[in-house]
């Protein structure tokens, strides 16, 4: 009996792990590209400027390019990319 115990429990604690990794994948029944709700704390969602150091923003496979795109489709609003290099763009942020 102490020996069914044994391998009775590793089962079922791997059983509940990998349950749990399946219940936040799934999809809702709403979805599409642009979001329904577009208000940020109950404003409307404004066009934003990005500074970014050291980075260019042409590359379209950049990942933070890619991520600002979806962003812009989700909520319908224009993000200006402006690159600077390291020893200026704390200026840039102060003086926007």
């Amino acid at each position: 009996m102490k020996n069914a115990f044994k391998r009775f429990l590793p089962i079922s604690l791997c059983i509940v792990m990998m349950a749990t990794l399946f219940t936040g994948c799934g999809s809702s029944a709403e979805t599409g590209d642009k979001l329904n709700d577009t208000t940020i704390n109950g404003e409307e969602a404004q066009d934003l400027t990005f500074i970014r150091p050291g980075q260019s923003a042409s590359d379209e496979t950049d990942p933070v390019v890619k991520a600002i795109s979806k962003y812009e489709s989700m909520y319908g609003v224009s993000v200006q990319i402006v690159s600077a290099d390291y020893d200026t763009w704390t200026t840039k942020v102060l003086s926007a």
